[in-house]
């Protein structure tokens, strides 16, 4: 069954020093309480079969938003972030 996440990938930059070299990965799915699904995993197979998207189109709107999000989280220059709709078996 495919189903589809948001996939926020975060890279910490120089400017943090305490966490230069971090690397942490989040998945964004239907949760209608907000926040993510999984961190630094991919999603469990019950949190795909709960919180998937069922297509591109639906995960649409999120990622939209999400992208907006990144662009401002990346202009204060302490993480480097990109997100991306990923499917999920």
């Amino acid at each position: 069954m495919k189903k589809y996440f948001i996939k926020k990938h975060c890279e910490a930059t120089d400017m943090i020093s305490i966490s230069t070299g971090s690397v942490q990965d989040y998945y964004y799915g239907n949760n209608p309480l907000g926040g993510y699904i999984s961190r630094d995993f991919e999603p469990r197979s019950f949190e795909v079969e709960q919180y998937g998207f069922n297509s591109t189109e639906e995960a649409k709107p999120l990622f939209l938003k999400m992208l907006k999000s990144a662009e401002e989280e990346n202009k204060r220059g302490y993480w480097k972030v990109t997100v991306e709709i990923v499917e999920v078996n």
